[in-house]
C-alpha cells in the first residue's frame, strides 16, 4: 500500500520512503523543534529583560525626587553628577566629613520639585495661565537671592563655628549654580507641576551622566570652585549669580 512504511537499506524506486529516511528526518524534525523552541524562549526572555529595564527606567525618571537638574541620585541608569563635581574640585581642599555634608544637600535640594520651587536648578517656574516672558525674571531674581543668601549664611556660620551648618548651606548654594550649567535648563527653561513622562523623560535623559563635553564639565566643576572661593573669602561675594536673561555670570579664569 502506498505509504506503507517497508525496511531499506538504501533508496529504492519503489515510490516508498524509507523507515530509516522517515525516522532520520523525524529525528531532525525534533532537534529543529527543540531548537527552534530554546530560540524563541531566549528571544522572549531578551524582550522581555528589555521591556522591564525600559519600565524601571521610565519609573526612575517619574519618581518624585528624581532631580530636575544634574542627577544627584545613585540609581540604575544614573550617576551621581552633583557629588562627583564637588569630589572633583574639593577632594583636597576640604576634609571628607565636609565633602560628604556637601554631597547629601545635593539630594536634599533635589527634593523641591515644585514648579514654584523650580528657581532652587536655575529654571522657571510655571502654572496654569502664568506667561514664560513674566515668570522668567521673577525665577532668575529668585535663584540669584537663594544662592547669595546661602553663601552668606555658610560665611557667617563658619565664622562663628558651626562648620556643619556653614558647609549645608554652601551645599545648596552649589546646587543651584551646577544646575544653571545644565544644557537642559540654561537659561532658566520652563518647567510645570503638570509635565508629561515623556517630558521628564526627555528632561532627565540629558542629566542623567557626567558630561563629556569638555565646555559643559568646566562650567560644571567651574561654579563648584567659584562658590568654594566665595565661602573662604578668596573673591568677593557678587549680587548676581545670573544675568538678566539667565546666563550664569561665571568668571572667565574658572573655564579651564
Amino acid at each position: 500500500m502506498r505509504g506503507e512504511a517497508r525496511e531499506y537499506n538504501s533508496p529504492n524506486q519503489t515510490g516508498y520512503l524509507p523507515v530509516c529516511y522517515l525516522r532520520g528526518r523525524t529525528m531532525q524534525m525534533k532537534i529543529l523543534t527543540i531548537s527552534l523552541s530554546r530560540k524563541i524562549k531566549v528571544n522572549s526572555f531578551v524582550k522581555m529583560m528589555h521591556a522591564s529595564i525600559s519600565v524601571i527606567a521610565i519609573i526612575i525618571l517619574v519618581m518624585p525626587g528624581s532631580g530636575l537638574g544634574w542627577s544627584s541620585k545613585d540609581l540604575l541608569l544614573f550617576e551621581r553628577v552633583h557629588q562627583k563635581a564637588i569630589e572633583n574640585v574639593l577632594k583636597n581642599k576640604v576634609n571628607s566629613k565636609d565633602l560628604k555634608i556637601l554631597q547629601d544637600q545635593q539630594v536634599i535640594v533635589d527634593n523641591a520639585q515644585k514648579a514654584e520651587q523650580s528657581f532652587k536648578h536655575a529654571m522657571t517656574g510655571i502654572k496654569s495661565g502664568q506667561q514664560e516672558n513674566i515668570e522668567r525674571p521673577i525665577f532668575i531674581q529668585e535663584a540669584n537671592n537663594f544662592v547669595k543668601n546661602n553663601l552668606n549664611k555658610a560665611i557667617d556660620a563658619f565664622k562663628d563655628g558651626h562648620e556643619q551648618e556653614a558647609y549645608e548651606f554652601l551645599g545648596k548654594a552649589i546646587h543651584t549654580l551646577q544646575d544653571g550649567t545644565s544644557p537642559a535648563h540654561n537659561p532658566f527653561q520652563t518647567w510645570s507641576d503638570d509635565e508629561g513622562i515623556v517630558a521628564i523623560a526627555v528632561h532627565l535623559s540629558k542629566e542623567r551622566i557626567y558630561p563629556d563635553d569638555k565646555s559643559v564639565r568646566a562650567k560644571l566643576e567651574g561654579v563648584v570652585q567659584w562658590a568654594y572661593d566665595i565661602f573662604v573669602k578668596n573673591v568677593t561675594l557678587p549680587d548676581n549669580y545670573f544675568d538678566t536673561d539667565g546666563q550664569l555670570l561665571l568668571p572667565s579664569t574658572y573655564l579651564k
